[in-house]
């Protein structure tokens, strides 16, 4: 999944407006970004990466 983050909006004729207009930006971002997150696994990333990342997973797991 391609995940593409768009400028926030800009402009409008008053700072309510605006305000809006950004609440609404982030709300999408962030429901984006939740999706996107939830669904990486360890074969999205590199073998180098997946030792940094997963390394002793099982036991930090373990400790919650």
């Amino acid at each position: 999944m391609k995940f593409r983050v768009t400028r926030p909006p800009s402009g409008g004729d008053d700072l309510r407006e605006r305000v809006d207009r950004l609440c609404s930006w982030l709300a999408g971002l962030s429901e984006s970004l939740n999706v996107v997150l939830s669904n990486l696994g360890e074969d999205n990333f590199s073998d180098k990466a997946k030792k940094q990342l997963f390394e002793g997973k099982e036991e930090k797991d373990g400790e919650l």
